[in-house]
């Protein structure tokens, strides 16, 4: 990064952060206060080098929370602004370059998309609820056009490939980051109203569930923080690890960390995550064996097919872990069981509601996520939480969280963007996939695997299990964006890959290639 530049945004963050800074403590405040003099100290350190500001974005794509500071901004439409800026100053004003965009196709794609949300937001008056705005959703659409914006910067960033392969390591960081949030706010939920204005790391459902006095019969207590952790534990393992020698104490070391990594999402208690962490452990494989990786895939059904005979007779696993393999024949808890069933019950009361009373409204371009209170509310516009049946429908219809993905992208973008996205989701595929086998499964870098493990399961987890429109469009952007890098970058790989290892598992050899070849 030009020095100036880095000297010119940190002055002036550190301006704007030391006058809020001065605002809260003088209200008594002391804990905000404290945290906005830590924060841009944090950033200044991570900031020192002309890769790290974008690994410092992925870094903050992966915190769950948001910074209420900011009128409820999250950490990654902060640094992706500040960063987006420092690109523009530098390439257009001091170097004089112009903007080009690579890879036609995907970009193209996902600005049709974002012109559907624009037509929709003016359409429907679009509004911002932290600014007083009659409708709300405005900040939906904003995390999108920050993410484009992002996405330019990254089809211009010129890193080289040991630059790259620290982002998922940034990445590991921010998951045991948002973990530990988690479990502090859990184990401690009087902490809460402490932690809470300063990074909002829960939602109001995990809230109400860390609450001592919530009633159980509300169903088995799902433990989210378990799920953020084990999928990125099992990310991380199959991305930074290449498994040449199977047999290695190294090797071996990272598999545990892999069971143990599906192990915590289990006890997390969602089913759908479970087979995402499941899938994730499968490409690993695949990256590995090709064809034979059928051999663990079997081992790892027989397992799990002798856990769910067991339980109830030699065994009796937690209520998550059984809540997560309900949908597997076994003698499951009566209670976990029956939460599994209702949940899906639930979404569909959901699904009914909106059909007959959103989608008939604009099923070509959908409706956007223009919110209006009163739908999601009634009368009760503070935004308290209710827990009867009917009326969380009448909520999650009218706010779009359909809890299921298809019908969120019919719901926001309407048939033409769904069908848009769809096209978007089979070229990405392609590109990244097709770029893995120009370059060579035995050559791919830890980024390689990054973000086709990413890519692939966001897509999947979008369009087959539970996804929200509002939440993978601007986050699939973003890996888009860094799959057009990862795969457009030319250089000598860091590890050579082990020829005899390789031909000791697929019986042919993989030739040795001098040089990544470009997609």
């Amino acid at each position: 990064m030009n020095p100036q530049i880095l000297t010119a945004l940190g002055v002036l963050v550190g301006m704007v952060l030391a006058i809020f800074a001065g605002l809260t403590i003088g209200e008594g405040r002391i804990m905000v206060g404290a945290a906005l003099v830590v924060i841009p100290l944090f950033f200044a350190i991570l900031a020192a080098s002309n890769w790290q500001p974008v690994a410092l974005a992925f870094f903050c794509l992966s915190l769950g929370g948001t910074l209420p500071l900011a009128k409820n901004l999250t950490p990654f439409n902060i640094i992706a602004i500040i960063t987006f800026v420092w690109f523009v100053i530098e390439y257009v004003v001091f170097q004089k370059r112009h903007l080009r965009i690579s890879n036609y196709p995907i970009f193209w794609l996902l600005l049709s998309i974002c012109a559907i949300l624009i037509i929709n937001f003016f359409r429907g008056g679009g509004g911002v609820r932290a600014l007083g705005g009659e409708t709300w959703g405005g900040r939906r659409y904003f995390e999108v056009y920050v993410a484009m914006a992002f996405y330019v910067v990254l089809t211009l960033w010129k890193p080289d490939m040991k630059a790259l392969n620290k982002i998922p390591i940034f990445v590991l960081l921010a998951v045991f980051f948002d973990f530990g949030i988690w479990a502090v706010q859990y184990l401690k939920p009087g902490l809460i109203p402490l932690i809470y204005p300063v990074y909002a790391g829960l939602q109001a459902s995990d809230i109400y569930l860390a609450d001592p006095a919530a009633d159980p019969s509300e169903g088995v207590e799902r433990l989210f923080g378990m799920r953020t952790l084990g999928l990125g534990l099992v990310t991380f393992c199959v991305a930074e690890h290449n498994f040449k020698n199977l047999l290695s104490p190294k090797s071996l070391f990272y598999v545990f960390l892999i069971v143990a990594g599906i192990g915590i999402t289990a006890l997390a208690g969602f089913r759908s995550y479970v087979v995402v962490a499941v899938f994730i452990a499968a490409m690993g494989a695949f990256f590995r064996l090709k064809k034979l990786a059928i051999i663990p895939a079997i081992v790892a059904c027989l397992f799990v097919g002798i856990l769910a005979i067991s339980q109830g007779t030699l065994i009796d696993m937690p209520l998550q872990v059984q809540r997560s393999m309900s949908f597997l024949p076994g003698n499951w808890d009566r209670q976990a069981m029956s939460d599994a069933t209702g949940s899906t019950e639930w979404r569909q009361g959901i699904w009914r509601l909106w059909y007959d009373r959103y989608f008939p409204e604009h099923p070509i371009i959908g409706r956007g996520w223009n919110i209006n209170p009163t739908d999601a509310f009634g009368a009760n516009l503070s935004g308290v939480l209710i827990f009867n049946k009917e009326d969380t429908w009448i909520f999650h219809a009218a706010t779009g969280s359909l809890h299921n993905g298809p019908l969120t992208a019919v719901d926001a973008v309407g048939i033409l963007g769904t069908f848009l996205t769809i096209a978007v989701s089979i070229v990405s595929l392609a590109y990244v996939w097709g770029g893995a086998g120009r370059i060579g499964y035995a050559n791919l870098q830890p980024i390689h695997r990054w973000v086709i493990i990413n890519l692939t399961s966001w897509l999947a987890i979008f369009w087959v299990l539970d996804g929200f429109f509002y939440r993978f469009f601007p986050i699939y952007i973003v890996y888009c964006g860094l799959a057009v890098l990862v795969f457009s970058i030319q250089g000598k790989p860091s590890r050579k890959p082990d020829e005899a290892s390789d031909a000791a598992v697929s019986g042919i050899p993989q030739p040795m290639r001098s040089r990544l070849e470009g997609v």
